[in-house]
């Protein structure tokens, strides 16, 4: 019943395609990158509730960690880069004169500067920021990135659950959850073989049934010093903005892991696209 908005497949995978093309390991060994090696912003990116936000309320609880939430500031900068360029993002970000890169990429973190008040860490917890971490290796090649995982029937199920507003119509079909979580698996995976900058990734699994351990690891990930208040990250009076405001302010839980199964025959359609079992 809930379908509104329309999204293309095909438009997702041809974008992919292109941004797999533009930045090629050779592409990424060539272009210049930013001169600014700041460590201030932490990138958390990921799939729609893959635990991104718990992940990043446990890491704001840290005194030296502010937390910003959703920001489109990364995707600002393409755009601008684009408005400099004579061609399209992401065809433009490997061929920018060395000198823009170093102001986008101070842009971007005068911006962290102000929000995060005097704080050494700023997380930006957009998830969609999947599609630029190899941009932002280039205009913020100190940046930490946090990738979030989770088991991908769970994670589909829950954004199907969710009933998430037009811009993400791609969550209000299975077929479309499917094609859609495809396609990040790919981009992902291309990151991960081609970056400079190091990829942490956190699996909801392990963080709920193994919470000090994963926790301890991500700091040291983002060369944070351990701090307790990050194992009472529910207890902090940080406001959530995102869907997943409830959960992250509870105690670690793992309730939410493994309910796909339930739902196996219903889920077909996106096991189909991803070749689940």
């Amino acid at each position: 019943l809930r379908r509104q908005g329309t999204w293309d497949p095909e438009r997702l995978e041809r974008w992919v395609d292109r941004t797999i093309a533009c930045f090629s390991p050779e592409a990424l060994n060539t272009t210049n990158k930013a001169l600014n090696h700041s460590e201030q912003p932490i990138l958390i990116v990921g799939m729609p509730r893959s635990g991104t936000s718990l992940v990043e309320q446990i890491l704001a609880s840290h005194p030296d960690v502010h937390g910003a939430g959703e920001l489109e500031d990364l995707r600002v900068t393409s755009l601008l880069a684009e408005a400099h360029s004579k061609t399209s993002f992401p065809e433009c970000a490997t061929d920018l004169e060395h000198d823009l890169i170093n102001k986008l990429g101070e842009w971007y973190l005068n911006r962290r500067t102000q929000d995060g008040k005097g704080s050494k860490w700023v997380t930006d917890k957009m998830p969609q920021n999947f599609q630029y971490v190899g941009w932002a290796s280039l205009i913020m090649p100190g940046a930490h990135i946090i990738h979030c995982v989770r088991d991908p029937m769970d994670t589909m199920l829950s954004c199907y659950f969710q009933g998430f507003k037009a811009a993400l119509a791609w969550s209000n079909r299975l077929d479309w959850l499917g094609h859609y979580y495809s396609q990040y698996q790919r981009l992902m995976r291309h990151w991960e073989s081609v970056c400079s900058t190091r990829i942490h990734t956190v699996h909801y699994e392990t963080l709920v049934s193994q919470p000090e351990a994963t926790i301890r690891a991500l700091l040291n990930h983002c060369n944070i010093p351990f701090d307790p208040a990050v194992l009472r990250h529910h207890t902090s009076d940080r406001t959530i903005a995102t869907a997943s405001y409830a959960q992250a302010n509870q105690p670690i839980y793992a309730s939410s892991a493994g309910k796909a199964p339930r739902y196996s025959t219903h889920m077909q359609p996106a096991q189909r696209i991803l070749g689940a079992k």
